[in-house]
């Protein structure tokens, strides 16, 4: 398959990929803020993915990343939700599977795998904490 170029630098780099330490969110917390947390998917799926948000006092974003198994347009799509949540309050932190996949190209069979990455950043926002783990 041809990806476009953007998805192979996403996918070769993955910018904001992994999780917070635990000393990452003990900072967090002393400085008011809290982690959410969302996994989605399943490997038997083809599609896993879990992200991790920071979040300050204030309510906003401040640091966004994530683990995920699956093909290159699934994590590329991952990565630029990642990015793209950085710096928004969590009343506009939503992602569009069917925007993600025109911009990265990917092909109508694959939305339902960017659906995955929708849901866990949902399953985020309806949960305070959580207990990351890194997928393997």
């Amino acid at each position: 398959m041809n990806y476009r170029e953007q998805v192979r630098a996403l996918f070769r780099e993955t910018p904001r990929a992994g999780v917070f330490s635990p000393e990452e969110e003990a900072a967090l917390r002393t400085a008011g803020g809290r982690l959410l947390c969302g996994r989605r998917g399943s490997r038997e799926q083809g599609a896993e993915v879990a992200f991790s948000l920071a979040v300050d006092g204030d309510g906003t974003i401040v640091e966004a990343r994530f683990a995920a198994f699956g093909c290159p347009h699934f994590i590329a799509a991952a990565s630029l939700s990642a990015q793209r949540l950085a710096g928004r309050v969590l009343a506009e932190a939503a992602v569009d599977p069917r925007a993600l996949a025109a911009e990265l190209e990917a092909p109508a069979w694959k939305l339902g795998r960017l659906l995955v990455v929708e849901d866990a950043v949902n399953a985020c926002l309806t949960r305070d904490g959580c207990a990351p783990r890194v997928l393997s």
